[in-house]
């Protein structure tokens, strides 16, 4: 099915989240008619995470004017698909709309269940962050060839 819009949800929109939108709309660069944007379930922040700033600068993308968003600030309709970081995201998007059927785990393009975890909280988080900010590239490279 064709969507006109992509939504990424994790939970405080600073990190994992953030990082997917702006991956995938500087692989797009204004190539498509597909509108990308993430959201948070949980937190509501202010700034995206130094780290994924970091990363991303590093692949040559700029976080420009990225400010995260809460759920409480998006609405959605039948022309969006949400991919979520975790099951707990899923389930959160499924209680705020109501069974929305569009949702799924960013994993499910690659037919994998895979959960990225937060790296926010992990003990070595150097090594976390670097496993969710590659495994997001994996799967987002396949929502870009899908795209295509």
């Amino acid at each position: 099915k064709k969507f006109e819009k992509i939504y990424f949800v994790c939970s405080g929109n600073i990190i994992r989240s953030a990082f997917a939108e702006l991956y995938l709309d500087h692989l797009l660069d204004n190539k498509s008619n597909v509108s990308i944007r993430s959201f948070g379930t949980t937190y509501h922040n202010t700034m995206i995470h130094y780290k994924a700033k970091e990363y991303l600068a590093e692949l040559g993308i700029s976080t420009g004017n990225f400010t995260p968003t809460h759920i409480s600030e998006i609405s959605i309709d039948d022309k969006a698909i949400v991919f979520g970081m975790t099951k707990e995201h899923l389930h959160l998007v499924n209680v705020h709309w109501e069974g929305f059927p569009n949702s799924f785990l960013l994993s499910e393009i690659s037919n994998e269940i895979i959960e990225i975890a937060d790296p926010y909280f992990a003990n070595n988080q150097e090594l976390a962050f670097k496993k969710a900010f590659e495994q997001i590239v994996t799967y987002v490279d396949n929502i870009y060839k899908e795209i295509r």
